[in-house]
């Protein structure tokens, strides 16, 4: 590689590939940085090559909302920041959209995909047993449309108590 740095103002350079071209005159593909200080330490962060869409108005502009959030204060100062926010926002987006969908599973949805597929280590009368406690008690009379997010132990409990005649069966089902 052509390790020679064309600087083209103050904070920008660039350099060129020495075999690939690019554009209609054909000229080398040119790699794009810019040089900024942070924290009184200078940074060189790439911006891509021109083939890829990076120009240099898109880098003098890049430059520009960066030197812009350094003297407010506000926004990232390098592209290292900028990247850093981006992706935490990502994870918590992320994040939401999974407790969202977590809150619109029903109890049933959970225990018919999740829940029962998981129990094959367990015994044949374990399962008969689980199934049935499910089908006769759990599922029609607490569980049939209640979501994780709405379900309150005190209400299970309570409907155990006022539902199921067997302390053993409750036992069981508390197992």
């Amino acid at each position: 590689m052509n390790d020679v740095w064309i600087k083209v103002e103050r904070g920008i350079r660039y350099r060129e590939h020495p075999t690939r071209k690019h554009g209609v005159p054909r000229r080398a593909d040119r790699y794009y940085v810019i040089r900024i200080a942070v924290d009184n330490v200078m940074r060189q962060e790439a911006l891509g090559w021109e083939s890829e869409g990076i120009t240099l108005d898109k880098a003098r502009l890049e430059l520009a909302k960066l030197r812009e959030a350094k003297r407010t204060g506000k926004g990232p100062r390098s592209l290292t920041e900028k990247r850093e926010l981006a992706e935490t926002k990502r994870k918590a987006d992320e994040e939401a959209r999974r407790t969202e969908e977590a809150a619109r599973i029903t109890v049933s949805q959970f225990w018919q995909n999740n829940y029962r597929p998981a129990q094959v280590h367990k015994a044949h009368g374990s399962l008969v047993a689980e199934h049935a406690l499910w089908t006769k008690w759990l599922q029609p009379r607490i569980f049939s449309s209640a979501t994780a997010r709405n379900l309150i132990t005190r209400r299970i409990h309570h409907e155990f108590l006022k539902r199921i005649v067997s302390v053993c069966d409750q036992e069981q089902c508390a197992a």
